[in-house]
């Protein structure tokens, strides 16, 4: 007589499917590889790399898990900044990891990195970004003849 502990476990229809919807996640993350699912891609091999599940994760930092789900998948844009350092945090901890993420992110929703080193420059980006997030985050025309007068001031300097 086979003791029951000894018997293997036989996975249910329900475990199956599972395993085949993740699968077929995975394979579409991956044939949709471009640069705007390169976040969600890194995120997902972070994740996985620290043997963290996506419940575990999206428990961690208080979303869905349809919502992590989303970004790894590129159907979402990229955590905001607290949720992507307490990320970083749960999985890894690593400060170079947090920055290639923090630029991957950026890339993803179609920001420019601009290295100011002076600073009256400083201070006109920040006064131009705050503009830009008062208009909901769209240029429109008052901003683009702002910043190409700004612009041609400094040149003819």
């Amino acid at each position: 007589m086979i003791d029951q502990a000894q018997q293997p476990a036989v996975p249910t229809l329900e475990s199956v499917q599972r395993r085949l919807e993740y699968r077929g996640k995975k394979r579409e993350l991956e044939r949709n590889s471009t640069p705007e699912n390169n976040y969600g891609m890194r995120i997902r091999q972070i994740r996985e790399s620290h043997r963290k599940r996506l419940t575990d994760v999206a428990r961690f930092l208080g979303i869905s898990v349809t919502h992590q789900s989303d970004i790894e998948l590129g159907r979402r844009n990229p955590y905001k900044f607290e949720h992507l350092a307490k990320f970083v945090a749960f999985c890894d901890g690593d400060e170079k990891t947090l920055l290639v993420l923090e630029e991957l992110a950026a890339a993803r929703q179609g920001f420019v990195r601009v290295e100011a080193d002076d600073q009256r420059t400083q201070e006109f980006l920040i006064k131009l970004n705050m503009k830009i997030e008062e208009q909901g985050g769209k240029l429109n025309e008052e901003i683009i003849t702002e910043i190409e007068s700004n612009v041609l001031k400094k040149l003819h300097r």
